[in-house]
């Protein structure tokens, strides 16, 4: 299925534009809204340790995988989610 929308840049003190949306994460019962960094070229969709807190989901239960970028490889838990950006629902 092809989608697409458009979003808006926001920008930080410096004056660079990042496009940032709203993201609402559903885990279980929990369910909140953050602002996310959107990577079009990503695989994989990467949260702060806070978002599993606030979500109640326990990190470590995720599978173990490594991720890896410019700056090299960090560990991370993969967890299946369900999302909705700009009213559209993801699994």
């Amino acid at each position: 299925m092809k989608s697409s929308g458009v979003f808006p840049y926001k920008s930080d003190a410096k004056g660079n534009f990042f496009p940032v949306i709203s993201v609402s994460i559903k885990a279980g019962k929990a369910k909140k809204t953050f602002s996310a960094l959107v990577d079009s070229g990503a695989t994989v969709s990467i949260f702060r340790a806070e978002v599993a807190d606030v979500l109640r989901v326990k990190l470590e239960s995720g599978k173990e995988i490594y991720l890896g970028g410019v700056g090299g490889h960090i560990k991370g838990y993969l967890h299946r989610l369900k999302i909705e950006i700009a009213g559209r629902k993801f699994t």
